[in-house]
């Protein structure tokens, strides 16, 4: 039977897989292409799915990629692995510091987060698992951004408006770009009050044969910040970055 007569059904999910199955955002042509489903057909769904959250579209350049509820599905498939792989070495780190733990990854342009260890002590800054930030203002974007191959990373920059949060947030593509070459030389990413006011965090990518799946961090309020701390920190962090 040619695509062209498969029932809608089947043409929503081929196009869910196609856009799953990339690393980055597709225009819509290539979409048609790669499913064999008509363009008009193709545009239709795509809208459809973009307004129930299945896949998202950078407007700019006018490329697809899937969305926030697209990959909350997956905590039970692809991320569970990485969930029970990374558990041990966040408990490692929430034992030694007593500090917020964080495990996140990016998706979308964004860091969605899927675990959290909270600190026992009072003043805490807290998120909640399917909570996302913005990739260029974190330690975990950061972490993950910084270790990506160099044209997933350079398409990851060119479809990413920088959104400033405080007045540390790093806005130029110029400047990004120069800090994530810092954070993939020295392999650990720090980010201090750029996405939340008076809050330091410090994260690692979790490397696959190199690649980084996800990354993990620590964060705490500023005004806990003793001396020595950062750089006990950055060491047990760099320990636990292959996965």
């Amino acid at each position: 039977m040619p695509r062209t007569e498969m029932p809608l059904v089947n043409k929503v999910f081929l196009i869910l897989e196609t856009l799953a199955a990339e690393r980055e955002p597709l225009p819509m042509f290539q979409i048609a292409e790669r499913t064999g489903i008509p363009r008009p057909t193709v545009h239709r769904l795509l809208n459809h799915l973009q307004e129930l959250g299945y896949v998202g579209v950078d407007e700019r350049f006018n490329r697809w990629f899937p969305g926030l509820r697209l990959t909350q599905l997956q905590p039970r498939g692809d991320y569970e692995a990485l969930k029970q792989a990374a558990l041990p070495k966040m408990r490692q780190l929430y034992e030694q510091f007593d500090e917020t733990v964080n495990l996140g990854v990016l998706t979308g342009g964004r860091i969605y987060y899927l675990l959290s260890l909270e600190t026992s002590k009072a003043l805490r800054w807290v998120v909640h698992p399917h909570q996302t930030d913005t990739f260029h203002s974190t330690a975990l974007g950061r972490a993950i951004a910084a270790h990506l191959p160099p044209a997933e990373r350079e398409a990851l920059l060119s479809a990413e408006k920088l959104v400033q949060h405080t007045d540390k947030t790093v806005t130029k593509i110029t400047d990004l770009r120069k800090l994530l070459e810092h954070t993939r030389a020295q392999g650990w990413a720090r980010e201090d009050g750029e996405n939340d006011y008076d809050v330091l965090c410090l994260g690692v990518p979790l490397l696959s044969d190199g690649y980084p799946l996800g990354a993990i961090s620590i964060s705490l309020p500023r005004i806990r910040l003793q001396p020595g701390f950062e750089k006990r920190a950055v060491e047990a962090l760099l320990s636990i970055r292959e996965l």
